[in-house]
């Protein structure tokens, strides 16, 4: 989309159309520069590929006296995304995402159900973050509430904790006295024929 900003680790192919000789593979160092050929260390990480492709060629004018040289710059390999679900959820592991991937997204491939975890009350963590903050699974996954919906980066972390039990006694005149766990949604008729209806003839 050309939206795409370079990272550390991205693989670059630079070239100049007619200049042969200027052409060569780049990885973003860590310090966020690239050793472009003909050109030397060159800052890259945080800029598309058209505000690097214009960086270049305000150097090879400079440095190589080129005129109105056309250069290009491909993206070959972008630095994996690594981010990881934990807590109750099916399958808490770390994944690879992909560019533009989001929470929702994240949640979805490691399995975040609202009979497992308590959804409402997720916390996200980004790896340079000192604290997390709260996210409403539920409303996102639910009720497609995307405000909360942020682009996974990486090291990124979302935990879903366990359900706190919130229960509901049933006592009286039913057949099981019980504890009915709340869930969402439910309604009076469910959690009377969990404690298995009223006793006929007995129950008001």
């Amino acid at each position: 989309s050309g939206t795409y900003r370079i990272q550390i680790e991205d693989q670059l192919a630079i070239g100049v159309f007619d200049e042969p000789q200027i052409q060569g593979v780049v990885t973003v160092l860590p310090d966020g520069n690239i050793t472009a050929p003909f050109a030397g260390s060159l800052r890259a990480e945080g800029k598309t590929t058209a505000e690097l492709e214009s960086d270049l060629a305000d150097t090879y004018v400079r440095l190589l006296k080129l005129k109105n040289p056309k250069v290009t710059v491909t993206i070959m390999k972008i630095r994996r995304i690594m981010a990881s679900i934990g807590g109750d959820v099916e399958r808490p592991s770390q994944y690879e995402m992909r560019p533009g991937m989001t929470l929702r997204d994240l949640a979805t491939i490691g399995g975040a159900r609202d009979n497992l975890g308590d959804l409402r009350h997720a916390t996200f963590t980004r790896k340079d973050w000192v604290e997390s903050v709260p996210v409403d699974l539920y409303s996102m996954m639910v009720n497609n509430e995307l405000s909360q919906n942020y682009e996974v980066k990486d090291g990124d972390s979302l935990m879903v904790p366990p359900k706190r039990n919130q229960l509901i006694n049933v006592v009286g005149e039913v057949i099981r006295p019980t504890n009915v766990q709340w869930e969402e949604g439910m309604d009076l008729n469910k959690i009377l024929s969990i404690a298995g209806g009223p006793i006929a003839n007995r129950a008001k």
